[in-house]
């Protein structure tokens, strides 16, 4: 989860079943060691999915620019999964996997 608000309701739903990780690292421009190596691994797990509010939406400011410099620091790329909207249709969360980059 790469936003505040997400991460309790998904571990209720689930009985606690999943494996959940906060993202804090792209919240600073300086992580410290151990930020980098939690967000390495995070980065490079390819069966990960990221949980995230569309950038409009954000709580905490600025964490999916913050995701975006990391991911591309680590030469990789989002792929977005699926946006889910509100019972209104306005985009709220975007669900992404974080692959390989195209080498661009």
């Amino acid at each position: 989860f790469i936003d505040w608000g997400m991460l309790n309701t998904v571990d209720l739903f689930h009985e606690g079943g999943l494996l959940l990780r906060t993202a804090d690292q792209f919240l600073t421009d300086t992580p410290t060691a151990f930020d980098r190596r939690a967000l390495a691994i995070m980065l490079s797990d390819p069966n990960a999915l990221f949980v995230g509010h569309v950038p409009s939406r954000e709580v905490i400011s600025g964490v999916n620019q913050g995701l975006d410099r990391a991911t591309q620091a680590a030469g990789r790329q989002k792929e977005l999964i699926r946006t889910i909207a509100d019972s209104n249709g306005r985009p709220v969360f975007e669900i992404f996997r974080v692959k390989a980059g195209s080498g661009k």
